[in-house]
């Protein structure tokens, strides 16, 4: 028997920006349900969780097509005409929407079930794009550090200590924790 609720998976790998929600959102509202969505046989979306998540707050009904995965499940539009109108607008909405939510994956999710090899074998490669992220994370602070009149400061602790730190650092907000080093440091400096 067919479930009647689909649900949202909770470790979904793909990230949806508001954008990205929005574009879903409008095709929906504008032109109907375009495409199918993939869920397990208890009912947790695999594949289209922003097109569910829209489609709830819209209060679409679902309808069930159950599958071994053997035959391929095609959406019918019987309202849709050939080169119509309607049928440009949801080429164009399902290629735009693709795009949009393009290589925004949740990295936790996916690198905690997936080895990097078994990621290359779906020509997906994360670590590039995490490295990139970091050193254009870098490169801002940097430019924004040269344009401050602050600086920063890595200090590194023995890991047999990590809870003792964390917790007074907890106890103490950054600025007094910068405060008092700097206390420290200039009577140090007074009495050489």
């Amino acid at each position: 028997m067919a479930r009647t609720c689909i649900k949202l998976d909770e470790r979904n790998y793909r990230l949806h920006s508001e954008q990205n929600k929005a574009l879903i959102q409008k095709s929906l509202k504008e032109l109907g349900a375009g495409r199918s969505i993939l869920s397990s046989a208890d009912g947790t979306c695999l594949a289209g969780n922003g097109v569910l998540e829209q489609a709830q707050k819209l209060n679409i009904p679902l309808k069930i097509v159950e599958t071994t995965g053997d035959e391929l499940v095609v959406v019918q539009r019987k309202d849709v005409k050939p080169r119509s109108k309607k049928a440009k607008e949801l080429a164009l909405a399902d290629n735009v929407i693709g795009d949009t939510s393009a290589g925004q994956f949740n990295e936790e999710f996916v690198h905690e079930d997936f080895k990097d090899e078994e990621l290359a074998t779906w020509g997906v490669d994360l670590t590039d794009r995490k490295i990139i992220d970091e050193l254009e994370q870098d490169l801002l602070k940097n430019e924004i550090n040269s344009q401050s009149d602050i600086f920063s400061i890595t200090f590194n602790f023995p890991k047999s200590r990590e809870a003792e730190v964390k917790q007074a650092m907890k106890r103490m907000d950054k600025t007094t924790l910068a405060k008092r080093i700097l206390e420290f440091i200039l009577a140090e400096a007074e009495n050489a």
